[in-house]
């Protein structure tokens, strides 16, 4: 189930920045012909705990430049977001902002791992048509909670799909796809 802070019982927004305190992510791996930094593969990270998701235990995560964490490696060019379940997608993956984003001309991701905690930061992020500046950060509990945090998103923010999906692509929870819901200072849980 997922819940967001809207809700009463949702979580709180909690901001820890993790810039200076985390280490960024250069060795991108391009999935195909273009610059790593615009289609690009990164990991995979150790989590430094065993999470549970979808059933599976899983240890390590990989984190690709267009707002997808997944599970598995990504050979793939998947920068067109598409609806949560679907079979065709990277499977399993954790989506807190896909759409066709990179890091050519600005921005960073980071990752810490922070005891029951692992943190990946993406800091003003752009999406293709290099406009607008994204930083979120996706939050894995060792209770196996995510939460996805919104600090700062400017542009197009009604162009994506947030949500997560399981191996097969045949079970997932998709938030939104391609309408308005992404705001500032915004957080959800997926349980």
């Amino acid at each position: 189930e997922w819940i967001d802070s809207d809700d009463p019982n949702g979580p709180d927004y909690v901001w820890n920045d993790i810039v200076a305190t985390g280490t960024q992510i250069t060795d991108w791996v391009t999935t195909g012909s273009s610059d790593p930094r615009d289609d690009g593969v990164a990991g995979p990270f150790n989590l430094g705990f065993n999470f549970k998701f979808y059933g599976d235990v899983r240890t390590q995560v990989y984190v690709y430049t267009n707002g997808i964490l997944a599970f598995v490696p990504i050979t793939a060019n998947w920068y067109r977001n598409t609806s949560i379940p679907a079979a065709t997608t990277p499977n399993p993956f954790i989506a807190p902002f896909w759409d066709d984003l990179h890091g050519r001309t600005q921005g960073t991701v980071h990752y810490k791992q922070d005891g029951t905690k692992f943190i990946v930061q993406f800091t003003n992020w752009q999406k293709y048509s290099a406009s607008g500046s994204l930083t979120f950060q996706v939050v894995f509990n060792s209770n196996g909670k995510i939460q996805i945090y919104y600090q700062t998103l400017t542009g197009t923010l009604n162009s994506c799909t947030v949500g997560i999906e399981n191996d097969l692509g045949n079970d997932g929870l998709q938030v939104v796809r391609d309408a308005a819901y992404l705001k500032n200072n915004h957080a959800i849980q997926f349980a």
